[in-house]
């Protein structure tokens, strides 16, 4: 029998580094990825390099409507959080506006930042 999600469904990642060179990462600074594909997001991991808080929101618009804004937010009321924390991997996403289309723009939004100087963001996405 053949295993359809399988064969449809293939996990792939999209992710971000932050690194502020030695400071810790400012609010406001942003990073997009342009995402050629269909897919559904999974989880999020963060990790930090070192224990903090951070926020990050991710907003999504289709590539001929680039930039997205606030507005555009897919994370409802729960975006990526560390809260003293230098970890986190939520694959409940709450709220969360999961499906990304084909060719889709993604910005990626520090909205608060104390102590962490460097951090990693990644989803898991299944294509289809």
């Amino acid at each position: 029998m053949l295993d359809l999600e399988r064969i449809f469904n293939r996990d792939e990642t999209i992710g971000v580094t932050f690194d502020g060179g030695g400071e810790v990462l400012d609010e406001g600074v942003e990073a997009d990825i342009y995402v050629p594909y269909r897919c559904r997001i999974k989880a999020v991991t963060v990790e930090a390099d070192q224990i903090g808080d951070l926020i990050i929101d991710i907003w999504k618009t289709a590539f001929s409507s680039f930039p997205p804004s606030i507005l555009d937010s897919i994370t409802g009321s729960t975006p990526p959080t560390l809260s003293s924390a230098r970890t986190l991997q939520d694959t409940t996403l709450t709220g969360w506006t999961t499906l990304i289309e084909q060719d889709s723009s993604i910005i990626f939004s520090i909205q608060n930042s104390s102590l962490i100087k460097r951090v990693v963001l990644v989803m898991k996405v299944s294509k289809f």
